[in-house]
This record gives C-alpha cells, sequence and structure tokens, in this order.
C-alpha cells in the first residue's frame, strides 16, 4: 500500500536520492543526467520544496519504507503562457510499479493543478524508450501533439521525445 502528498523540506534527502537513482536507472528517460543531478545540493532541493505552491510543487508516493515515486508540476508565468502548465519528473520505484502508484501520482498532481482556474492546458514529454509510461499518459486523457526527433542525447545513442497534452477545457 501507498500514501500520495506533497512534498516538503523534511522530505529533500529522500526526493534527492530519489531523483538520483530515476536517473541513473533510466537515463534515457530524464532531460537531467545524474551527474547534473549530484552537483544539486540537498539544502538546494530542500529550499525548492519549502518554497512549493500551487503553481510549482512535487507530489510523492510514500510505502513503508518510504518515497517511492515522484512527480513535479510547475505553471508558465509569462504572460501568454501562464494558462499552461508542465510535469516533469515522473518516476516510480520498481518496487511500487503496478499498484497504481504512477496513476495516483498523475491524478493527484492533476488534481492540484486545476484548482487554479487560469490553467488550460498541462504538458508533459515522453521518451520513446518509455511506451509503459505513454500509456499511463493517454489512459489519463493526455493526447499526442508532436515529436521531436533528436530531443535527447545519451552515450551515442539519439533518443526522440514525444510531447503530450491534457486539455481542461
Amino acid at each position: 500500500m501507498f500514501a500520495i502528498r506533497l512534498l516538503t523540506a523534511a522530505d529533500a534527502p529522500a526526493f534527492w536520492n530519489l531523483r538520483l537513482e530515476a536517473l541513473s536507472a533510466v537515463p534515457e528517460a530524464f532531460g537531467e543526467s545524474a551527474a547534473e543531478h549530484a552537483k544539486t545540493t540537498v539544502d538546494a532541493v530542500a529550499q525548492r520544496l519549502a518554497n512549493s505552491t500551487p503553481a510549482n510543487f512535487v507530489v510523492g508516493s510514500f510505502d513503508d519504507s518510504g518515497l517511492a515515486g515522484t512527480a513535479g508540476y510547475y505553471r508558465d508565468t509569462r504572460e501568454k503562457r501562464r494558462h499552461k502548465g508542465h510535469v516533469w519528473g515522473m518516476y516510480v520505484a520498481p518496487r511500487l510499479r503496478g499498484q497504481g502508484a504512477g496513476k495516483s501520482l498523475l491524478a493527484e498532481l492533476i488534481r492540484l493543478a486545476k484548482t487554479d482556474p487560469n490553467l488550460r492546458t498541462i504538458l508533459l514529454s515522453v521518451s520513446e524508450t518509455q511506451p509503459v509510461a505513454r500509456r499511463l499518459y493517454e489512459s489519463m486523457g493526455f493526447v499526442h501533439y508532436g515529436t521531436e526527433p533528436v530531443a535527447l542525447r545519451v552515450g551515442d545513442r539519439d533518443l526522440a521525445e514525444e510531447f503530450l497534452a491534457l486539455r481542461l477545457y
């Protein structure tokens, strides 16, 4: 069993470690590398989590062993783009996969994001190497709107990234 909640500054060490795990285990799924993340301090992560707002937050999935999944959200702030929000850093540790943790994380993220009456669309991207994640997003109503053919370069591999949108109107 698992529980979903907003992460706070107290969760920073667990979040930092789980993020490093994700970036190391599936580097082709993220735009940030493990080496780049390793340069970020736990204190910097704690500061970001302490400054969470309805327009910028991270939700986490917890089991008896601790933090096991995360999904981040931020809303654009520029005048012509602030109707759009973005999902980032979606990851579920192997021990919770197949139990609905990913769907629950995304559902809570969407619920929280929708408290903004000006939000019209939630956007995300998914690497071509992540068909299970794409199916999850599509099952939640996200639809494909484009592909960047060489979005990520991991080692000597060029990877495409697909862009999906959830319209809220």
